[in-house]
């Protein structure tokens, strides 16, 4: 596995877990699904 496909996976990892993240909070603290 080169370096470049390693940071590349991080990066995705990443973005995919903060985008979760945000996702998550958004429906815990909308008032719809409280």
């Amino acid at each position: 596995m080169d370096f470049p496909d390693v940071l590349a996976l991080l990066y995705v990892w990443k973005t995919s877990f903060v985008f979760t993240l945000r996702r998550f909070s958004e429906i815990k603290l909308s008032p719809e699904f409280a």
